[in-house]
């Protein structure tokens, strides 16, 4: 009995969270709004327990707690009332086995009544509210609007109309981003770096190749699509120990990248970390030495 004592006290008493509101949903907030919304929780949860009781549902019955949740939240409820503006709901003893027989069914039906009668009041006396503040809204946007036609914004409109704004979401981040290898070396070397590059892992992730000749060496430019595979692949390549001897370089994209998906978007903001740096007071993993010195952007990947 004392665990569903206390559990009862947690549920009435405990935080909640607070959930989000959807666009649309009205923001207006009155001076003795929330209390009204107070009273009709408890007005609906004592209902909900006599509804119980005046049906004969076992579950009640059968409840060891019965008798503090019928004194607290039913035969108490005055009590939370007392300051109310909409007045009090018809007493109920503390005693919950006078109201469990067949003959009191007939007095819990119209305290039922009362108490939905009582909830609709109180809703009303809200609705009544924000349709006031509503009609005294637009009235003064009209106002404005026949003053100054041109400064008229539906955000003005919203929030006479007492509606929240829709959340802002952020669904994709536009920037040029480092997703090009690039190699300059004989052709010897260039056609054993590019097949090097299609043994390995990340290779599928490489989507456009060019090559130019540049006097006697070739250029080799790759192009990776996701910002994803760029990690992937840079690993890839420096832990694979049968790699050739050249050096990597990483280019910006010519253009700017849209980036869309839940997976690329950690990979652009990590890209962009690593462009602003690391802290001076990191330390290499391998030899211990002091300070490690950031790969970033144009720096060569050996």
């Amino acid at each position: 009995r004392a665990c569903s004592v206390a559990a009862d006290v947690a549920e009435v008493y405990g935080m909640r969270p607070t959930p989000r509101r959807p666009p649309g949903r009205v923001a207006f907030a009155f001076a003795g709004q929330r209390a009204l919304l107070r009273e009709i929780n408890a007005i609906t949860t004592a209902r909900r327990i006599v509804y119980l009781a005046a049906r004969g549902d076992v579950s009640l019955i059968r409840d060891p707690g019965r008798r503090v949740r019928w004194a607290t939240q039913v035969a108490g409820l005055n009590t939370l009332l007392r300051r109310s503006t909409h007045g009090r709901l018809p007493a109920l003893r503390d005693d919950l086995e006078l109201y469990t027989t067949p003959a009191q069914s007939g007095y819990l039906a119209c305290w039922l009544d009362s108490a939905k009668q009582a909830i609709d009041a109180r809703r009303q006396t809200i609705k009544d509210a924000i349709s006031k503040a509503t009609s005294r809204n637009l009235q003064q946007l009209r106002a404005r609007a026949l003053a100054k036609p041109h400064q008229v914004e539906s955000m003005m409109v919203q929030t006479a109309l007492g509606q929240v704004r829709s959340n802002h979401r952020m669904w994709g981040l536009t920037a040029r981003l480092p997703t090009g290898l690039s190699f300059t070396g004989p052709p010897e070397q260039a056609a054993t770096v590019l097949s090097h590059m299609s043994h390995i892992m990340a290779s599928r992730a490489l989507n456009q190749l060019s090559c130019t000749a540049a006097g006697p060496l070739v250029q080799l430019q790759v192009w990776i699509p996701s910002p994803r595979f760029v990690g992937d692949f840079l690993t890839a390549w420096s832990t694979d120990s049968a790699r050739p001897p050249c050096s990597l370089q990483i280019t910006l994209h010519p253009e700017p990248v849209i980036v869309t998906t839940a997976e690329d978007l950690p990979a652009v903001q990590e890209l962009h970390l690593a462009q602003e740096g690391m802290d001076s007071f990191a330390t290499c993993t391998r030899c211990g030495r002091a300070p490690v010195q950031p790969t970033i952007c144009l720096s060569p990947l050996v």
